[in-house]
């Protein structure tokens, strides 16, 4: 199945969803020994990626800023700069947008969503891939943390290449801790984390601590950078920006105390609910 099933959330309108580049990646993850090479030259020689976010941060790749913004029809009216003022395709990437066009919902004890992407609850007991089960363990790799989170929620929130890539406090709240944990750079799009769901605990990727909540921001294919604003110590505002991708499709993964209960509006088995930074997604 390639197929990418999402509902919008407002209007609960179901749409299919066809990744950049889907051939390569259909191509990428099949079982041939061919594949299994190149996915994991892609996944693990940094050179790969240095080359290719050396040609988007050029000012060669301002020419590809308006095809994209066309194909996949970005909102452009929301840009805090406008699309000729980037000097490159990275700039257009980590664009930042108007305040107003991303409102927090307000309630202390309202979780909102941190990033605009694609939201999906992860069932911890029953998820598995081709026998390769979600392992919470494996994505944090803290004893203390996995037991702090064990009867919580998880939320994944996928963020395509046209999706605005900064990342906000889903809640006010101290930085309990931060941690680097170093891995390839697989693809999260839904193509490949069916082939494998353990990509989301090999992945390279960033762990944020707070006391009811903790994010961890995953790297994916080209985005070996995830740049943090926020350290451990730091006190945040809820809606306050603390990270961003650089290019690529990239994840924030959700994990929440079980005193959380999630936004019924979210259940969708058949795929992914579409999201904006700064709704709702749980309540405590």
């Amino acid at each position: 199945m390639t197929t990418i099933h999402l509902l919008k959330r407002d209007t609960r309108q179901e749409v299919e969803e066809d990744p950049p580049a889907k051939g390569i990646l259909i191509w990428l993850y099949k079982d041939n020994l061919i594949s299994k090479v190149a996915r994991f030259l892609l996944a693990n020689v940094p050179i790969l990626g240095w080359v290719y976010a050396s040609f988007q941060k050029s000012p060669l790749s301002k020419k590809t800023i308006h095809p994209f913004i066309q194909k996949y029809g970005v909102a452009v009216e929301e840009f805090l700069h406008p699309p000729e003022s980037f000097k490159n395709f990275s700039e257009f990437f980590e664009r930042a947008l108007k305040p107003e066009v991303r409102p927090i919902q307000n309630g202390e004890n309202i979780l909102v969503s941190p990033a605009d992407g694609r939201v999906k609850e992860v069932n911890r007991d029953h998820f598995e891939v081709k026998g390769r089960q979600f392992s919470i363990e494996k994505l944090i790799k803290d004893p203390l943390l996995v037991e702090k989170f064990k009867e919580g929620k998880i939320l994944t929130i996928r963020l395509a290449p046209q999706d605005y890539h900064r990342l906000h406090a889903p809640l006010a709240g101290k930085v309990l801790s931060v941690r680097k944990l170093n891995g390839p750079l697989f693809s999260v799009s839904p193509l490949a984390i069916r082939k494998n769901m353990a990509i989301l605990h090999e992945n390279k990727r960033v762990l944020v601590e707070f006391e009811n909540f903790a994010m961890v921001l995953v790297g994916a294919t080209f985005v070996g950078t995830i740049h943090l604003d926020v350290a451990e110590g730091d006190f945040v505002e809820k809606g306050q920006q603390i990270a961003k991708f650089s290019f690529g499709g990239s994840m924030c993964v959700l994990l929440l105390k079980k005193n959380f209960k999630l936004d019924e509006d979210l259940y969708y088995p058949k795929g992914e609910v579409l999201v904006k930074m700064g709704q709702s997604l749980a309540q405590s």
